[in-house]
């Protein structure tokens, strides 16, 4: 593999990280923001506060824990929710920016026109 070649495929990938870790701070925002709307806070801003003051899993525990208590007007003209596969799928994208962000990449030594992925275990 060239220099280009290797330039090229290292952009990408750093393309691609970039891209999987901006649309989980998507999934994120959405998050505070649904959750705003169910704590019943009006203003734009305590959707950040929220955002802020609380780390990705305390968000998704404390929506599945309100949302059945706190939605039912807000939905009455859309299709049921089933929270708990909403828990599901924001725990799995959680999981995936995890396997990202916390992962090693490199060329590997055996095959210089090859990227891996390395994550350490303690188990």
């Amino acid at each position: 593999m060239s220099a280009h070649d290797l330039l090229e495929q290292s952009e990408a990938l750093y393309r691609a990280i970039g891209v999987a870790v901006v649309r989980f701070q998507q999934v994120e925002q959405w998050l505070a923001e649904e959750l705003a709307i169910v704590l019943r806070m009006r203003e734009k801003d305590d959707q950040f506060l929220v955002s802020a003051a609380m780390s990705y899993g305390q968000k998704v525990d404390l929506l599945v824990e309100l949302f059945p208590k706190r939605s039912t007007r807000a939905l009455a003209n859309l299709p049921p929710v089933d929270i708990k596969v909403v828990q599901g799928a924001l725990s799995t994208a959680e999981e995936y920016r995890n396997r990202i962000v916390h992962s090693f990449y490199a060329v590997e030594c055996e095959d210089q026109g090859r990227w891996t992925r390395l994550k350490g275990t303690l188990k």
